[in-house]
């Protein structure tokens, strides 16, 4: 309110102007505010200007011309031709002639021969299953023109044809180096035999070997009974334990079973018919005893041929049936 006015007035005259309604009262120093005009009203001379002559030119004339004669042309005549007369002709005459006449001739006779007759044999035993042996320099003895009696110069261990065990005789020969002689052999079949073992006199007895010639041997045999084969020879020396070899030249062999209860098969003799009926010791080194390849001995003889003045040794051999 302004000063000048508020000295003016008193407060008996503005009741006398204004109704009672029309004053608002506050604290002793407040201002009065009033509906009316004039100062203090809470009103202002007038709402202003108009707020614009019109709300601006109407937006445009138009809005825009019509969007277009039409929308553009149809897509194209037609979706393009149809996609092509027709997918092609047939794939083809026919899906090129037959793949051939058949499925070329049968594919091979067969599939090839058959991968084998058998998936083979993995071979008939294993590897280094047989050993070479032969008496040592100090197992060569005298012995030329001597008796068959001085076989038992050979008696000792590694003197005469004798397997390890498990092993069986395949070879044994006997050989000549000047005056001295010494024998070889070879072993198989290792591991097929077992610890069953047998050792006999092979004598034929009914005479004394009277002169001791090669052919007096015809009275020896080393046979082995069914499933057993030989794996050693020898003429013991004139001991108590053997005072029989002096007067019969006895000769002692033994015999070892089989493991795995084998049988033997694919038999065979094979066979040296020599000179030598009325010789000495010496000639037993034309008498060599071989086997075939894996097979072992189960029978040596001695044979002898007077009329023909030779001498025969034979020996059968027969290979294990689980020979591997």
């Amino acid at each position: 309110m302004d000063p000048s006015l508020k000295e003016d007035l008193s407060t008996d005259s503005i009741k006398e102007e204004i109704g009672t309604n029309d004053i608002t009262t506050i604290d002793a120093i407040t201002t009065i505010y009033t509906t009316l005009p004039g100062p203090g009203s809470w009103h202002t001379g007038a709402p202003t200007h108009h707020p614009t002559h019109h709300p601006t030119h109407h937006p445009t004339h138009h809005p825009t011309h019509h969007p277009t004669h039409h929308p553009t042309h149809h897509p194209t005549p037609r979706p393009t031709p149809r996609p092509t007369p027709r997918p092609t002709a047939y794939p083809t005459v026919y899906p090129t002639a037959y793949p051939t006449h058949y499925p070329t001739k049968k594919p091979t006779p067969r599939p090839t021969p058959r991968p084998t007759k058998y998936p083979t044999s993995p071979t008939k035993y294993p590897t280094h299953s047989c050993s070479n042996q032969k008496s040592g320099y100090s197992y060569k003895k005298y012995v030329k023109d001597g008796t068959i009696d001085h076989l038992d110069r050979f008696e000792g261990t590694g003197a005469h044809p004798k397997c390890d065990s498990g092993k069986a005789l395949s070879q044994w020969s006997f050989h000549m180096s000047h005056s001295d002689g010494y024998f070889k052999w070879r072993c198989c079949q290792d591991g097929m035999l077992s610890q069953t073992c047998e050792t006999k006199w092979s004598t034929i007895w009914g005479s004394e070997p009277a002169n001791g010639k090669l052919h007096y041997l015809d009275r020896h045999r080393f046979t082995c009974r069914d499933k057993y084969a030989l794996t050693r020879w020898y003429m013991p020396s004139g001991k108590p334990a053997d005072s029989r070899r002096r007067s019969h030249t006895g000769i002692k062999y033994t015999c070892c079973k089989l493991k795995h209860q084998q049988s033997l098969t694919s038999c065979e003799w094979k066979e040296r018919h020599e000179q030598g009926y009325d010789g000495g010791l010496q000639y037993l080194d034309r008498f060599h005893q071989h086997c075939p390849t894996n097979k072992v001995m189960v029978d040596t003889r001695f044979l002898s041929d007077k009329n023909a003045g030779k001498m025969r040794v034979k020996s059968r051999c027969c290979l294990p049936n689980k020979a591997r």
